[in-house]
């Protein structure tokens, strides 16, 4: 029926139509936006926690490793045995001061394993991120280092959040 009425009709409705359109996509946008709000509302203060938490846990894992070179172990056993300590206090104080996990619960032997397993996947990107950044790259090893650091925080803290903590 659209063909049969004047040129000026069907653009008014072609007008109608798309000034619907653009509301209608500017209410999806919005209700967007208020969902992403809502979402950095509750992931920027876990995010701020879980930096805190982090910091924390390098100087316990960094005093480890100083403390048990100073008692002549081998730097490699002693960055393994103290990345593993500072991974453990990373686990207790991210799962009641980051995650929320409930208090007073034993620790799901699955929840345990999948935050341990976060450990390696972030320790095997911080590597591979080292390496490619100095061997392939040119990056000095102090600019590798700081990229592999910034990459495996957000890559291990979204896992976390995502599958080991999640509710």
């Amino acid at each position: 029926m659209i063909g049969s009425q004047p040129k000026l009709v069907q653009e008014n409705r072609f007008v109608a139509f798309a000034g619907y359109a653009a509301v209608s996509g500017a209410a999806t946008a919005v209700a967007d936006a208020g969902q992403e709000l809502r979402y950095s509302s509750r992931v920027v203060p876990q995010l701020i926690r879980y930096t805190v938490v982090g910091i924390f846990c390098l100087a316990i894992d960094f005093g480890c490793y100083l403390s048990l070179c100073a008692f002549a172990l081998k730097p490699a056993v002693a960055g393994t045995a103290s990345y593993l300590i500072g991974m453990l206090f990373n686990y207790v104080l991210s799962s009641r001061l980051v995650f929320n996990a409930p208090q007073g619960s034993e620790p799901s032997r699955s929840r345990l394993l999948g935050f341990f397993a976060t450990g390696v996947l972030g320790s095997a990107l911080t590597s591979a991120t080292i390496i490619i950044s100095t061997d392939f790259l040119g990056a000095s090893a102090v600019n590798a280092k700081i990229m592999a650091v910034l990459i495996s925080f957000v890559v291990v803290f979204a896992s976390r959040r995502a599958f080991v903590f999640s509710s």
